[in-house]
């Protein structure tokens, strides 16, 4: 008899019991939305750049809307430099037998201003291009666009822009005397920049959209 009372559990030990084995609240993102454990912004990771802060890799809102600012001003300093030169840059199709005519008609000073004007355009190259893949990283990160995506699909418009540029200032350093490759290469690489750098935009803007249905993600 006095076995079995001692073996008996008492009612403060099966209260101990229950507060150990009941389950914590989460401190986590549910799990819809691809994130299982909470990131601590100190905390590095190894990348194939080194070591980098985890912020780096995750950026929120306002690194995308300042990146944003940057590059309206920029590309409104460059619309506003290239109005009086009409640069091939700022066209959307230039067909390779107007690529003469075009440079003609710029007359030596405006060809002299065209190629500081590309060299330009190369930096304004790199600043939309780390835009646009600080806005994917943060709409992959809240699922607003699949995680297999990978970021180098911002450097397609980008590659396509360079190409024009380069063959653009190659074109200036050949004048009169213009290689048809150079030519050839600036007819196809304009309008297939646009055309890329539209299917971007759609991109990010539907991934917003399918962000806004995860809206109150406290990422």
């Amino acid at each position: 008899m006095s076995q079995s009372r001692s073996s008996a559990p008492s009612p403060a030990r099966n209260a101990r019991a229950a507060r150990t084995q009941a389950p914590r609240p989460s401190q986590t993102p549910p799990r819809e939305f691809g994130y299982t454990h909470p990131v601590d912004p100190q905390r590095t990771r190894r990348t194939h750049l080194g070591h980098v802060p985890t912020t780096w890799l995750r950026p929120r809102r306002r690194d995308v809307i300042w990146r944003l600012l940057v590059v309206a001003l920029y590309g409104a300093s460059m619309v506003t430099i290239g109005r009086s030169l009409e640069p091939f840059d700022m066209r959307l199709y230039v067909a390779p037998d107007d690529v003469a005519a075009v440079l003609e008609a710029m007359g030596e000073a405006g060809r002299a201003e065209y190629r500081l004007y590309a060299f330009a355009d190369l930096g304004f190259i790199v600043v939309y291009s780390l835009m646009f893949a600080s806005w994917l990283k943060f709409l992959r990160v809240r699922d607003g666009l699949p995680h297999a995506l990978p970021t180098a699909v911002v450097l397609l418009p980008a590659l396509a822009d360079a190409v024009e540029t380069i063959a653009a200032l190659g074109l200036l350093a050949q004048f009169p005397d213009l290689d048809s490759g150079w030519v050839l290469a600036l007819s196809i690489a304009t309008p297939l920049k646009w055309a890329m750098l539209a299917g971007l935009c759609a991109l990010l803007l539907w991934g917003e959209r399918v962000r806004w249905r995860h809206r109150d993600d406290p990422r």
